[in-house]
């Protein structure tokens, strides 16, 4: 049942979300998408390792996103 509910939710949303994308209302850029795929192709992330995106002031390191 929480399966049904869940894709019940979540085909509306996508749905609106492709049909806002597509309206040309909004752009999009992607910026840096070798760097991306790279870190998502990683082995570090076959072994749980997490990615996270957005877009930040500057860039924030390995060692400063543990310390």
């Amino acid at each position: 049942m929480q399966r049904i509910l869940s894709a019940a939710t979540l085909t509306p949303v996508g749905l609106t979300c492709k049909a806002y994308l597509n309206s040309g209302l909004c752009s999009i850029s992607v910026r840096g998408l070798p760097y991306l795929l790279d870190a998502l192709n990683s082995r570090e992330r076959n072994h749980g390792q997490g990615v996270v995106t957005g877009e930040t002031q500057r860039p924030i390191s390995h060692h400063e996103s543990h310390g």
